[in-house]
């Protein structure tokens, strides 16, 4: 039986790049303005596939989206592609 090893690790983030990145200030802006509160990346992914509509308003929200006029909805229809 052949045994397979995962390759090295060739880059890991530093805490500070952590702390600074996009992904953590959206994580907290969830928290402080929509009381959703993820741990870990998986809790966060979870969240956005299990429920679409809530994670795609949030995006539009987040990063206060301009458009020309305002989205009548998020998704036409819960169903992939979609």
């Amino acid at each position: 039986m052949a045994t397979h090893s995962l390759p090295p690790l060739v880059w890991s983030p530093s805490d500070s790049f952590i702390r600074e990145s996009n992904l953590t200030h959206y994580n907290r802006w969830l928290q402080r303005e929509k009381g959703l509160e993820f741990h870990e990346y998986r809790q966060l992914w979870e969240w956005s596939v299990t429920h679409p509509e809530p994670f795609w308003e949030s995006i539009w929200q987040y990063f206060a989206i301009q458009s020309h006029a305002p989205y009548q909805c998020i998704l036409e229809e819960a169903s992939m592609p979609g």
